[in-house]
C-alpha cells in the first residue's frame, strides 16, 4: 500500500505537493493516513480522512487507520493512538506520486511579497487532476 494525501501548492513558476501527517501519542511518530474505517465498516479515503477526523474522530476511538509511516512502512493503528488536536506536520513532495520517504518536512514558508501575511486559498489549476489519494 502506497498512498499520499497531498494538495497542490504553487510557488512562482514551480509547484510542490504537500502531505499532512498525523502524530501518535507518546513517541510522536508521523504517520500518513490512507484510509479510515469506522466502527460500522464505513471507509473514508483521500482528503475526506481529515474531514472525518475533525467531524467524528472523538466518537470512534476504535476506528482503524491504514497508513504509511515516514519510512514508507505500511501501518494499521486505532484512532485513539493519535493526538487529534496536534497540528498536522507538513511534508513537501516533488510530485503527487512521490513516496513519503522523498518528503521533506516544512519548517517555514517564506515569501518575497510583504502583502501576503497568511495562506490564501486558490482554485486548483486545470492542469492538476484529482483525486489526491495516490495508490500504487
Amino acid at each position: 500500500m502506497e498512498c499520499v494525501l497531498s494538495v497542490y501548492w504553487k510557488m512562482s513558476d514551480e509547484h510542490v505537493f504537500l502531505a499532512y501527517a498525523l502524530v501518535t501519542f507518546g513517541p510522536e511518530e508521523h504517520v500518513f493516513p490512507c484510509s479510515v474505517i469506522d466502527d460500522w465498516g464505513k471507509e473514508m479515503t483521500g482528503l475526506r480522512v481529515y474531514e472525518w477526523l475533525r467531524e467524528y474522530g472523538e466518537r470512534f476511538p476504535r476506528a482503524d487507520i491504514f497508513a504509511v509511516g515516514k519510512e514508507g512502512d505500511e501501518r494499521q493503528h486505532f484512532l485513539r493512538e493519535f493526538d487529534l488536536y496536534a497540528r498536522y506536520p507538513v511534508y513537501a513532495l516533488p510530485t503527487r506520486t512521490s513516496p513519503v520517504t522523498d518528503g521533506v518536512r516544512v519548517q517555514a514558508v517564506l515569501t518575497s511579497n510583504a502583502a501576503i501575511v497568511s495562506p490564501q486559498r486558490i482554485k486548483r489549476p486545470a492542469t492538476i487532476k484529482g483525486p489526491w489519494l495516490v495508490q500504487e
